[in-house]
């Protein structure tokens, strides 16, 4: 508001059109311009009408004028300047001299990380290798060193953990420890048995399910027992009803068509040592983790059972390409349940056949939990079959970690 003082010399700053004078108007209110217009409320033409007189006063007297505007464009700026340079360029007599200023910004060269393996990093993987009581990988903590061995190193080695952020919703973390939390529920009385599949039906049509799902969002999110559907929000009805769905309409209906098989354990703890060399040096570490579920096969064969809720893929362009593909190629959740079938294979003395249930795609008629390698135009994986490759593999990848 400088309207009753006149300067000899002007320097306006940032004079994009998007900024003088902008579109404050129809940006900060919900009447429309109809309304506006008829009521005489202020409208775009008035609120340019007053920067234009703001404008043309600040100039009336002054002897020198600069005008700076960034001609860079971006998502937020298109880069123009002011429609009034244009109008002093076009419509006055005044004589406008432009200067460019570019500014050259030497962006620093971005050096890798490197942690060499040894002093405190070498004792803390040494944990892993230990004779007595090694600190067990799981085939998620070996996945993060195929996909980013510095994502292992910080999670695994250094153990530096993201901050727990507190959300009032329901994560895809605990949105999956649900759905877990309610199928172990459901399939404990199954354990041992065969042929359950008209018990699987009933099971569906019953209201265990959703007691089944109600006690695991008590246990695991609300961790109060006690609580009553009653007390939960809106977005906790949402997550309940989701994952209610995913079993009536997907794994106990696919269950039940597929009915030949013996659950034989739930979120069983199983672990397995491997033996391999490093440096001439004859090494062994022991692979722990948490199966979902074991069924018993009728030819023997174990199966591993991995709950999903992602986007399904099945698919997998051969065991070379789990360790050493392209980051697409690597896929996690094939090489952890193939870690898995290698530890029953070896621990068990049986085959073993990893496979993945996507509960948001298992209601689907053609739907599959078996894996399809698509370099070999298989379907169905058994670990005999992909043994030797996946072994060597496994230890050049560990010789190459420690």
């Amino acid at each position: 508001e400088t309207r009753n003082l006149d300067f000899r010399n002007v320097i306006l700053l940032s004079m994009n059109d998007d900024n003088f004078p902008g579109s404050v108007v129809t940006g900060t209110s919900f009447i429309p311009y109809n309304l506006r217009a008829a009521y005489a409320l202020p409208t775009p033409e008035h609120h340019e009408g007053v920067y234009a007189y703001y404008f043309y006063r600040l100039l009336q007297r002054a002897e020198n004028v600069r005008m700076l505007y960034c001609a860079h464009a971006d998502d937020k700026t298109t880069g123009e300047q002011s429609r009034y340079i244009y109008q002093l360029e076009y419509e006055t007599p005044f004589e406008i001299l432009r200067r460019e200023v570019g500014i050259d910004v030497n962006r620093m060269e971005t050096l890798p990380i490197e942690v060499p393996k040894q002093g405190e990093t070498a004792e803390k993987l040494a944990r892993f290798l230990a004779p007595d009581d090694p600190v067990r990988l799981s085939p998620t903590a070996f996945f993060r060193y195929v996909a980013c061995p510095l994502r292992f190193y910080f999670h695994s080695v250094a153990r530096l953990e993201p901050d727990d952020e507190i959300s009032e919703e329901v994560d895809a973390p605990m949105f999956g420890t649900i759905l877990h939390a309610a199928l172990q529920r459901l399939y404990a009385p199954f354990v041992g048995k065969t042929g359950y599949g008209e018990a699987l039906r009933a099971l569906t049509r019953s209201s265990e399910v959703e007691k089944a799902v109600v006690a695991a969002i008590n246990e695991n999110y609300l961790q109060d027992v006690e609580a009553t559907v009653e007390d939960y929000s809106g977005n906790l009805l949402l997550v309940k009803d989701i994952v209610i769905r995913y079993i009536r309409g997907g794994v106990l209906p696919y269950d039940a068509a597929h009915d030949d098989f013996t659950v034989e354990g739930l979120e069983e703890r199983i672990g397995q040592e491997f033996a391999f060399e490093s440096a001439g040096k004859s090494l062994r570490v022991v692979f722990g983790g948490l199966a979902d579920r074991i069924d018993r096969l009728p030819d023997g064969t174990l199966r591993v059972v991995d709950y999903k809720t992602g986007e399904p893929h099945l698919d997998f362009q051969g065991v070379e390409a789990l360790f050493r593909g392209e980051a697409k190629q690597r896929q996690s959740n094939i090489l952890q349940t193939l870690l898995y079938s290698m530890m029953l294979f070896h621990s068990r003395g049986v085959d073993a056949e990893p496979t993945l249930y996507y509960v948001r795609a298992m209601h689907r008629d053609d739907y599959s939990s078996r894996l399809v390698d698509r370099e070999l135009g298989r379907t169905g994986v058994r670990y005999s079959e992909y043994r030797e490759p996946f072994e060597r593999l496994l230890r050049e990848t560990l010789a190459e970690m420690f």
